[in-house]
């Protein structure tokens, strides 16, 4: 029976070749879709809000789309896009953690290949604090606020870095998940000049680099009280063998001003003064350059020692006059510095600076004696 069927079809396909004038058809061709043979897929040195882009290898006919699913890896999580772009997503701090995803892609004809993938994504690592509110510029107190995505507590630091004579508090904060700000931030100043300062604020939590920022902006003089004579050192803490300045103010005074007859500061045994260091007005000029109080007036101030001079230890004496007959002299009301020195802390203590009182008083043009006011004395402490 099997023979009976072998020849059977040797006879059928012998008449088929008769059929076909003794000639075989030609081969058969079986037409193929794409086939994937690999993707590109991130790895464990990839992490948690990283930005990755997925690529696929196919062979075969021209793909005109394109369907992933990432299984909750990345976000999105699908695309339609041949090398779609995506943030990845670990939640963990602690563990990389293995997605599966998969890929289709499909020809003109509609013809397909899916493809499945593993891929893994490192775990989220801890992200440096962030200033969320910061003033562009201060005039005086000033807020700000930070935020940090992982929860940290974050040390604050402030510190005045440019400028004198202001002070901040706080100076440092400790910030927690359950307060970061706004922070209030007092500014004092103790100047009777505007001062521009630079406020430098530093973020630390204690697992990535420092965050720091600078608040910049101008911070307006004291007003300086009725008819007054004001000492104001450009730091109340000092250390033995540190320099530091003295500034004399006078402000709104009730009378012109012609002559500065006398103004006699006594000061402690542990500071001494820079003899050569005087200078009339404001700090930085010339000696006898006609800025701070002085800078109004028209009239010429008379060379030392008639400006300034230095008595028995313990003693700073100065006296300015002008030249005319009478001189026009500074306005009532006029408010500056007088003069400043620079003094040098010898050792530990308060180091006190007082005006003698009977010392202490101006002429007004027409030769008539005004006493001062109000008389304000500093203290510096050297440590």
């Amino acid at each position: 029976m099997r023979r009976l069927s072998v020849l059977l079809t040797v006879l059928a396909v012998l008449g088929f070749v008769v059929a076909c004038g003794s000639k075989l058809p030609g081969a058969w061709v079986v037409q193929l879709g794409p086939r994937i043979s690999g993707v590109t897929a991130p790895t464990a040195a990839n992490h948690d809000g990283d930005t990755f882009v997925f690529g696929v290898t196919v062979s075969g006919p021209a793909v005109v789309a394109w369907s992933w699913n990432f299984g909750g890896g990345a976000d999105p999580n699908t695309s339609t896009a041949g090398s779609p772009s995506v943030t990845l997503v670990n939640p963990s701090t602690t563990e990389d953690v293995t997605y599966h995803g998969t890929v289709t892609v499909t020809d003109a004809d509609g013809r397909s290949d899916t493809f499945e993938f593993d891929f893994v994504v490192g775990r989220r690592l801890n992200s440096a604090p962030v200033f969320v509110t910061v003033p562009a510029a201060i005039t005086g107190n000033f807020s700000f606020s930070i935020n940090d995505e992982d929860g940290d507590p974050v040390a604050i630091t402030l510190a005045v870095t440019s400028g004198t004579g202001v002070t901040i508090a706080p100076t440092s904060i400790a910030a927690t998940s359950a307060n970061y700000g706004p922070f209030d931030v007092t500014v004092t100043s103790g100047n009777v000049e505007n001062t521009d300062i630079v406020i430098t604020i530093t973020l630390n939590d204690g697992v990535n680099a420092d965050v720091v920022t600078t608040v910049g902006g101008t911070i307006p003089g004291i007003t300086l009280p009725q008819n007054s004579i004001v000492i104001v050192p450009s730091a109340t803490t000092v250390n033995a063998g540190d320099t530091f300045l003295v500034t004399v103010y006078g402000g709104n005074l009730d009378f012109a001003l012609g002559y500065l007859n006398t103004v006699d500061i006594a000061y402690s045994a542990n500071v001494a003064p820079d003899t050569a260091s005087w200078n009339l007005g404001a700090a930085g000029n010339a000696f006898d350059f006609k800025d701070g109080f002085w800078a109004s007036v028209t009239d010429a101030l008379l060379p030392p020692p008639t400006s300034l001079f230095f008595m028995t230890p313990g003693h700073v004496q100065v006296n300015v006059s002008l030249l005319g007959s009478p001189p026009t002299g500074a306005a009532a009301g006029t408010s500056g510095a007088l003069f400043n020195v620079m003094f040098t802390a010898n050792t530990a203590g308060a180091g006190t600076f007082d005006f003698v009182a009977t010392g202490t008083n101006y002429f007004d043009p027409s030769g008539a004696t005004h006493d001062f006011t109000n008389l304000v004395n500093a203290t510096v402490t050297v440590n």
